[in-house]
Order: structure tokens, then C-alpha cells, then sequence
């Protein structure tokens, strides 16, 4: 097991070793999960990353999908409306 410290700044530093063992460049991106023990540090491989955007990509397009189909049903209510409050421009 290796101890680590948290920084003033909220970092903490992996060991040269485990880095090295690990094959672990700058940059390299990692997940933070909270467990029922504590806290799980993971690498984000490619493969994260790109089922992420994925997933980001879908809700936002699921979004989207959902604010058209209430315009419609708004615009379906509002003429349906104005038909009913001025029968005479609805063309009747």
C-alpha cells in the first residue's frame, strides 16, 4: 500500500514508481468513484471516454427530442384552441 497526500490545492501526487510500473504519462485521465470503502481511482482509457461522449451525446439528443415534441403539443393546443374561441378563421 502507498500513502499519498492531498495538497493545498486539492492534488495529490503518484509515486514515481507506481507511475512508472503503471506506464502512467502527464495527462493520463482518471475517474474518482465513491465506494462503501471509500474512494476508487481508475484510469480512463479511450474506450471510457468515448462510451462518455456517447452517453452525453444521446441524453442531449433525447433532450432535444423532448422540447420539439412539447412545441408541438403546445402548438396543437393553441389551435385548437383559437378553432374554438374563433370557429370563423379557422376556415370551417
Amino acid at each position: 500500500m502507498q500513502t499519498v497526500r492531498l495538497s493545498k490545492k486539492g492534488q495529490i501526487t503518484l509515486p514515481a514508481s507506481v507511475r512508472k510500473r503503471l506506464g502512467l504519462a502527464d495527462g493520463a485521465l482518471f475517474s474518482l468513484h465513491e465506494t462503501a470503502d471509500g474512494w476508487l481511482l481508475r484510469q480512463v482509457g479511450d474506450i471510457d471516454l468515448l462510451i462518455q461522449r456517447e452517453k452525453e451525446a444521446v441524453g442531449a439528443a433525447v433532450a432535444e427530442e423532448y422540447i420539439a415534441k412539447e412545441a408541438r403539443i403546445a402548438a396543437q393546443r393553441s389551435d385548437h384552441l383559437r378553432r374554438e374561441h374563433h370557429p370563423e378563421a379557422s376556415g370551417s
